[in-house]
C-alpha cells in the first residue's frame, strides 16, 4: 500500500511538472472524495441513530 501510494506520488510529480493544472485537479479530487466520505459518515451515523 504505502510503496503504491509513493509510486502514485511519484507519477503525480511528474505529471505536474509536465502540466501546471493537475496538481489542482488532484487537490480537489482529494478535498472531494473526503467530502464524500465524511457525508457518507455523517448519513450512516444519523440512519443508525435513529
Amino acid at each position: 500500500m504505502v510503496h503504491a501510494t509513493s509510486a502514485m506520488e511519484r507519477a503525480i510529480e511528474d505529471r505536474n511538472r509536465l502540466e501546471p493544472h493537475a496538481a489542482a485537479r488532484v487537490r480537489a479530487l482529494r478535498r472531494a472524495r473526503r467530502n464524500a466520505q465524511v457525508r457518507a459518515i455523517r448519513v450512516r451515523r444519523i440512519l443508525l441513530t435513529r
